[in-house]
């Protein structure tokens, strides 16, 4: 058939075809992504307009300013959180189920089999049956609050239901949320508590490393070693703590988080009345994990505006228009755990004080997407706590000890109730008044107020120990490591007005030692807090401006101190690349700006002597999980060798050794990974952030739920903090401030602040990753809490279904 066609004609009908054929393709692709594109608005939420709703009893109204933040105003208590509750829905449903799954360890009814571990591990927690009994702690009033939010989240379920409007990853993982309770709001702060206080993996941690280098290594390599360790060590070492069980199931928590904040006082501030500034280092996401909301409720005279965790009501921080607060971490040990031993002959029970007494057993049922039968997963509970190992029937062979996690989390808790009444506080007095409901997690509150009171309160339940201070597992037999009560309130760090004018935290230590109590044995490095205080203590005529340049500062205090005593340490430099290097160093001014040279050399020099020096005698995995822990030993061992107090653990060449060998890795390394020309190293080639989704870890979704990756300056040790995955060859960042928040005292209306990657949580939403690069350029959005002062405003009228009055 072909033969009857001349060649040249048959070219010409290929390409024709070919053409046509390119053109269907096109047409059927566009066809199918703008179907998809045209899907996926579908399911944007409402931003203005008039909606009839039912459930509030008269009009709100929600305006909705640049960056999409909602500005909710009501007329009465119901309707107010009732639409923060609607609202919130809209923008954050997704991520609000998402969270409420994962502290009810109900993840696999959505994911399948490969969270069923993790599932196990938040049942054996206990997170969800802690939620419920904190509610019986709850005032009626606060009750009532909770009610309404979940009324307003409900509405907002059943009308995406209805309209079809149910955010993309419900359709991407086919199912449908569950009506909304007041429990799942609970459980908000109590996963939060647990992100922010989970000290138990720091105990595993340091138990491994006295099991594998011995209790006289274990004193010189941890800086505070409890005096009774080897008392401890001698009580179990002819038991085996199940601790690879546990940290192959658990979801253990980057211990990295932490935060800045600072108040100054009006004496130091260019219009007489305070200044605060709190920017808190969290979880690099999308969507992020604040969410910003401004609450009106001219009634009660509540105009309150800042940041809350989706799924619950009020403000956790911001201001109102007479007070301003702030939060780090405290970062106290209030978790501790017991190696229990169970009954031979009946695992169900545990020795105590010479005899066995029987565990609280609760079945739960694990529910999993493609199974038709659930798992029944049992939790054991003694007098200590939930057992947190596996049990024996799930692990090989019998266990003969378990470990069970002690935590303040696990009493019944009033978070909500204190952070509605920190909203609603005009002065000192009731602020602190209001912090007396709040136990978990314990937090560094800084204050300031209009009549120009500064203050800051160390805040939350800490245990007072019988024996111990908490930083190994101890025996679950006896009662010699028993808790006997917490520090009294009124006994809890605290200072009003300082003589300085200033307080400032940064997850450092916070007490000196003539403090009656025990917080923590592991403070975060005080380089943060140093370069902070160091700008405040000469402060003059400051003004907002002032404090937004000090939250984005790149000063890295650590490798001024650590910097000239490695480099003297090398004895020669053999070569050009090296003699480059060292000039580059030398010249250095200690500022980690992303396209810095010298930055890219010391961040990666500091890592590779970290290895060199630890991984010999600890091992990688161990390496790998010291987190926080790392740079306090690591610098701690540096210095002291620099005085001639050469730890143990260094080999046979000392400090010098130990530079000079990571100092040639670091060289090697980055010669192959950024070219031969020294000079044109960027330390945010190395150093970046992506802002990633719970979906944007399959591809292409990554493509619809990610972020680009940017390239960064700072690094762990700057005010402008950003943690890196030690795990991983470059420095991927995973913890940064993604909400920055500066507050002037002398305007009641306005703050400044910055939320990244947006404020939204639908990927096509145009608030979904709009503020990106003004959160890179250090910039920041003016708030107003005078509504008469938005621009450009949408706005959107819920009106009730019943007439009103």
């Amino acid at each position: 058939m072909f033969k009857l066609i001349k060649t040249s004609s048959w070219s010409r009908l290929l390409r024709r075809l070919l053409i046509y054929g390119l053109l269907m393709v096109f047409v059927l692709t566009a066809g199918i992504i703008g179907c998809g594109y045209l899907y996926l608005r579908r399911s944007l939420p409402p931003v203005s307009g008039t909606l009839t709703v039912a459930g509030i009893q008269a009009p709100v109204t929600v305006y909705r300013d640049t960056s999409g933040v909602p500005h909710i105003v009501a007329d009465n208590r119901h309707d107010l959180y009732f639409a923060q509750g609607y609202i919130t829905a809209t923008d954050r449903l997704f991520q609000m189920d998402l969270s409420r799954r994962a502290a009810s360890g109900q993840l696999s009814e959505i994911f399948g089999s490969e969270t069923i571990e993790t599932d196990r591990f938040f049942r054996d927690l206990m997170l969800r049956r802690a939620s419920e009994e904190s509610l019986a702690a709850y005032p009626q009033d606060i009750v009532e609050i909770l009610e309404a939010y979940t009324e307003g989240v409900n509405a907002w379920i059943e009308q995406a239901k209805r309209e079809l409007r149910l955010p993309p990853e419900f359709t991407l993982l086919r199912y449908e949320p569950e009506p909304w309770s007041i429990i799942d709001s609970i459980c908000i702060p109590k996963l939060m508590a647990y992100n922010l206080g989970t000290n138990w993996s720091d105990e595993v941690w340091r138990y491994q490393v006295t099991q594998r280098i011995g209790a006289e290594q274990a004193s010189e390599l941890l800086a505070e070693y409890p005096a009774d360790a080897p008392t401890i060590m001698r009580y179990v070492s002819q038991y085996h703590p199940p601790l690879e069980e546990l940290l192959a199931t658990a979801p253990l928590p980057n211990l990295n988080l932490g935060s800045n904040n600072w108040v100054l006082a009006g004496e130091h501030t260019a219009t007489g009345l305070p200044l605060l500034a709190n920017d808190p280092h969290l979880y690099i996401q999308t969507p992020a994990i604040w969410y910003q909301s401004h609450l009106v409720l001219p009634g009660e005279e509540l105009n309150v505006m800042g940041v809350t965790f989706a799924g619950m009501p009020g403000i956790v921080v911001g201001r109102n228009q007479e007070i301003a607060w702030g939060l780090t971490n405290l970062e106290p040990d209030v978790q501790d755990l017991y190696i229990e031993r169970p009954n031979p002959d009946n695992p169900k029970e545990f020795l105590y004080q010479g005899s066995y007494e029987p565990a609280q057993v609760l079945v739960e049922p694990i529910y999993v997407k493609g199974r038709s039968e659930p798992i029944l997963h049992e939790v054991l509970v003694t007098r200590h706590g939930p057992i947190i190992t596996p049990l024996s029937t799930e692990v090989k062979e019998p266990l003969d000890v378990m470990l069970a996690l002690k935590w303040t989390g696990h009493k019944p808790t009033t978070e909500i109730p204190a952070i509605l009444g920190w909203n609603y506080a005009r002065n000192w007095q009731e602020f602190r008044s209001s912090l007396r409901l709040f136990q978990a997690p314990a937090q560094n509150f800084v204050f300031a107020s209009v009549d120009g009171t500064i203050a800051y309160r160390g805040n939350g339940e800490i245990p007072i120990r019988r024996q111990g201070n908490g930083t190994l597992p101890v025996p679950g037999w006896t009662d010699e490591y028993e808790w006997e009560g917490f520090i009294p309130f009124d006994e809890l760090p605290e200072v009003v007005n300082p003589q300085a004018g200033f307080i400032a935290t940064a997850n450092n230590k916070v007490i000196d030692d003539g403090y009656p109590y025990f917080i923590t044995s592991v403070w975060a490095p005080p380089y943060r807090q140093q370069r902070i205080v160091s700008q405040l203590e000469t402060a003059e005529n400051w003004r907002v401006e002032d404090m937004q340049a000090l939250q984005n500062d790149f000063t890295d205090l650590q490798a001024a101190n650590l910097l000239p005593i490695l480099l003297s340490s090398l004895e020669s430099a053999a070569t050009p690349v090296q003699q480059q290097a060292i000039e580059i160093l030398s010249n250095w001014d200690f500022v980690a700006r992303a396209d810095s040279a010298a930055t890219a050399i010391w961040q990666t020099w500091y890592r590779e002597f970290q290895k060199e020096l630890l991984v010999p005698v600890i091992g990688t995995n161990l390496w790998e999980r010291m987190f926080l822990t790392a740079e306090g030993i690591t610098d701690r061992l540096i210095l002291q060798a620099s005085r001639g107090q050469v730890a143990s653990i260094f080999p046979a060449d000392g400090l010098t050794g130990v530079a000079e060998r990571s100092f040639d890795t670091t060289l090697e390394h980055l010669q192959k990974r950024l070219g031969s020309a020294i000079a044109d190293w960027k330390w945010g080639e190395l150093h970046t952030v992506t802002f990633t989704h719970p979906l944007g870890v399959v591809k292409p979704l990554d493509l619809l739920f990610n972020t680009s990756s940017f390239a960064i300056g700072g690094g762990s040790s700057s005010i402008n903090k950003q943690s890196s995955d030690r795990t991983k060859p470059d420095f991927p960042v995973i913890i940064a401030a993604t909400w920055r928040f500066v507050a002037d005292l002398s305007t009641p209306d306005r703050s400044w602040a910055i939320l990244s990657p947006g404020q939204a949580g639908h990927p096509l939403s145009p608030y979904y990753r709009d503020r990106v690069q003004t959160w890179l350029q250090g910039n920041y959005l003016e708030q107003t809490l005078d509504l008469t002062n938005l621009s450009n405003s949408l706005r959107l009228d819920l009106l009730p279904t019943k007439p009103y009055s």
